[in-house]
């Protein structure tokens, strides 16, 4: 667990440590270690955050127990073009974790939350736009989770794949964009543009020319959209999608590693 211990010598006169037990509870080990809401998928790998500064957040992992961490450093561009501010993280193995944020939107703020799957090196936007707050969260795996909210509510999580979304930019032409993360672990988002209204189909094949999965096939009004495509059930190796909208046709690469 994370706190604070008493310390006249610092401006506030408290702190911030990081405390462990390896026997239930009866004794405990202090380190002095600030660090935000964590996440330890087991008895030696953690996740957190020590900070931020106007530019990014300070990501830390330890990969002994608490002892070391090691620290990265993520630009808040990189995910979101404002800053956001985590309130609580969690991670179900070393690679697939949650960070569940506020940030400010559309001349607001609201909540968001982003996800990495690659042990933090990347994340993506997930969800934003949200309207309340997160205290704390904990995902069951990789579809389903529960967070509570600033209020006191309880609210669940769960990972819509299907579905896709209209985002708050402005089309600059028929443009299909390269997938992110890529290479990537699971699952990856796919963005496009229609700067008209336009019969839409977007398909992923491998490399054969087989179809995979069909992603999008309707007909859609001009703006920016993003869909996430789910690649668990298959194997490892490189992929192709591809975008069709009216007489624009466009394919592009994407690698899965498990």
């Amino acid at each position: 667990m994370n706190g604070g211990v008493y310390d006249p010598s610092t401006f506030s006169g408290s702190r911030g440590v990081f405390f462990r037990t390896t026997d239930g509870g009866t004794a405990w080990q202090l380190f002095d270690i600030p660090i935000g809401s964590f996440s330890f998928v087991d008895t030696v790998n953690g996740f957190s955050w020590s900070g931020y500064d106007d530019n990014g957040l300070y990501l830390i992992r330890t990969r002994d127990g608490g002892v070391h961490w090691d620290t990265t450093y993520l630009p808040f561009g990189v995910v979101h073009n404002d800053q956001f501010f985590p309130d609580a993280i969690s991670y179900i193995d070393t690679l697939n974790g949650w960070m569940f944020c506020e940030t400010y939107y559309n001349g607001g703020s609201s909540g968001m939350i982003i996800r990495t799957s690659d042990g933090g090196n990347s994340w993506i936007k997930e969800s934003i736009g949200i309207s309340y707050y997160f205290g704390d969260a904990m995902m069951l795996d990789q579809y389903h989770g529960w967070a509570v909210t600033l209020l006191g509510e309880v609210v669940g999580y769960e990972l819509i794949t299907s579905v896709v979304e209209h985002l708050p930019e402005l089309p600059t032409g028929f443009i299909l964009r390269q997938n992110y993360p890529n290479p990537f672990n699971s699952s990856t988002v796919i963005e496009y543009e229609i700067p008209e209204a336009s019969n839409v189909r977007i398909a992923v094949y491998d490399e054969t020319g087989k179809l995979i999965s069909t992603l999008v096939d309707e007909r859609q009004l001009p703006g920016v959209y993003r869909i996430q495509f789910d690649a668990r059930s298959l194997s490892s190796g490189i992929y192709y999608y591809t975008m069709q909208a009216g007489l624009y046709r466009a394919t592009k690469q994407l690698i899965f590693l498990k």
